[in-house]
């Protein structure tokens, strides 16, 4: 349904032109395992509230989601709208692509939340590059001005500031 990565494993930019196996190890240099999480739409938009106010780590990358977030009562408010932009319940259930660092606990990430036992998956047999890579050669060629990639009218995330956002009255 969604991913989210986190600011620190991406370390440079990608280079113009064709990209080699060691150029992008240069740019994710981690040899980080993909994982999955299952959570409620109520518990991802708190994982991503802690993420857009945390001083610490910078803002988290997401995927196949958009985050909207407003003040309200001095307190940063996520809410969760799909690709065709309907909401997402607080009651559904998301299953979230990231890194097993973020899943185990890495950068705070999901310790903002009490995710029960057996709704994480660290085990998948593949690493978070080999990923990138298999995506990116479906693709052929990736293009900055894409907006199946970045889509100004319809960014992934909207915040009422920049990261690290503090409310009014916080």
């Amino acid at each position: 349904d969604a991913a989210i990565g986190n600011a620190g494993s991406v370390r440079d930019v990608l280079p113009q032109g064709e990209l080699t196996y060691g150029q992008l190890l240069h740019v994710m240099p981690f040899d980080n395992e993909l994982a999955r999480v299952e959570l409620t739409g109520a518990q991802f938009a708190k994982v991503l509230e802690g993420a857009f106010t945390d001083e610490s780590h910078g803002t988290p990358a997401i995927s196949g989601i958009r985050a909207r977030g407003t003040c309200e009562n001095g307190v940063l408010h996520v809410t969760l709208l799909h690709p065709d932009n309907a909401p997402v319940r607080d009651d559904e259930l998301l299953t979230i692509a990231t890194s097993d660092y973020l899943a185990l606990g890495g950068d705070n990430l999901f310790t903002r939340i009490a995710i029960p036992p057996g709704k994480v998956q660290t085990d998948l047999g593949k690493s978070v590059r080999d990923a990138l890579i298999a995506g990116m050669a479906k693709r052929h060629v990736l293009k900055p001005d894409d907006p199946a990639l970045v889509d100004p009218n319809h960014p992934r995330i909207a915040l009422p500031g920049v990261t690290p956002i503090r409310c009014p009255g916080q």
